[in-house]
């Protein structure tokens, strides 16, 4: 088949929800075109609010030699024009790709102003919603969500490539003694990590061995303070290319995913964990619908109240063995449920239906 993938995110989105599997589609002999977007970019791609000539007329070469065509979550009435326009002079189906929702942004997020209930941003996503000829979703709760603006919504959950990450160089620790528990991720992260305010300082006062490394954040927070805790590389923002070996480097002997019970955040994936568990590393994860994947207990922990997060925590700290068995129980299931590998043929199983 022959495929014209076209990005408007930021680099993590896009890799996630297109090179990820565009790499193994090449490999099994799919033509795919992927148009303006590099591992470097930190913000979302721009060719949707400058369309010159020149990018029109490629764009349309693009779609005239595609079977299909998947356009990320767009933002601007230009580029709705553009998608109904190639629509109208082209055959070829066009698809909508969402990895969040665009009804429900929260107000804590830094481009709220810009994206959130109301917004043009919002009334652009559902006019796309609807006339597209196909929606790809990343979870079942979003599928839900778009379910009454387009009768032909699927699901293709963020996956792992084993091929990767199975292949990054371990990093000694300096001091076997520590435990670190981490946290990664980006700016709009704030809200959620209120849920751990007091207990990340709780732990690191009961526990001398213990340090929290903050990584990725783009911003130092005030309410986590404390000696232990590990800021040096807050703003340290590498390309998604780096990034796995990135946080393999970090050597996080647990991780934590606190996630607010938001309506926004209900359409999240579960990608923290993912990553976590492709590292064999435990988690901590708070016990809302994205992380309910976890069997908690067995190959992570869900934590609703502060004393469950205190209690999944200690457990992890004083049991080694319980920190490697968990990790390994969570990389077993990710290995066989999220492998971009083998999700990337239901995928375009699916595409084929639209052809």
């Amino acid at each position: 088949m022959k495929i014209l993938c076209m990005p408007t995110l930021n680099s993590t989105c896009v890799y996630y929800r297109f090179e990820n599997f565009i790499k193994y589609w090449r490999k099994q002999g799919h033509e795919i075109a992927f148009a303006y977007w590099g591992p470097d970019f930190q913000q979302s791609c721009l060719w949707e609010r400058d369309m010159t000539t020149k990018f029109i007329s490629e764009v349309n070469d693009l779609v005239n030699s595609s079977e299909l065509v998947i356009f990320q979550g767009v933002h601007t009435q230009k580029a709705v024009a553009l998608i109904l326009a190639l629509q109208e002079a082209y055959k070829q189906p066009i698809l909508a790709e969402y990895d969040d929702s665009p009804y429900s942004v929260n107000s804590s997020s830094p481009n709220f102003k810009h994206v959130g209930p109301g917004s043009k941003v919002e009334l652009w996503g559902d006019e796309q919603i609807k006339k597209s000829d196909g929606v790809i979703v990343s979870t079942e709760y979003l599928k839900d969500v778009f379910a009454s603006k387009n009768s032909k919504v699927f699901v293709v959950p963020n996956c792992i490539d084993f091929e990767i990450w199975d292949k990054l160089k371990s990093k000694k620790k300096k001091d076997k003694s520590i435990v670190k528990i981490g946290w990664e991720g980006g700016a709009n992260q704030e809200i959620n990590l209120r849920l751990i305010k007091k207990v990340i300082p709780k732990i690191l006062d009961e526990f001398p061995n213990v340090v929290f490394h903050f990584k990725f954040g783009g911003y130092q927070i005030p309410y986590l303070n404390h000696e232990r805790i590990i800021f040096e590389d807050f703003h340290s923002w590498v390309a998604i290319d780096k990034h796995p070996q990135a946080l393999k480097d970090a050597n996080f002997d647990i991780g934590v995913a606190p996630l607010r019970d938001l309506e926004f955040n209900r359409a999240k994936s579960n990608l923290r964990w993912l990553e976590y568990s492709a590292l064999k590393i435990p988690t901590v994860a708070s016990d809302v619908g994205p992380y309910r994947c976890i069997e908690n207990g067995a190959n992570g922990f869900l934590a609703r109240e502060e004393e469950d997060w205190l209690d999944s925590l200690r457990k992890l700290i004083k049991d080694k063995a319980l920190r490697v068995s968990m990790g390994k129980a969570a990389y077993r299931e990710i290995r066989k449920n999220y492998n971009v590998e083998r999700a990337s043929k239901d995928y375009m199983e699916r595409l084929s239906t639209f052809i």
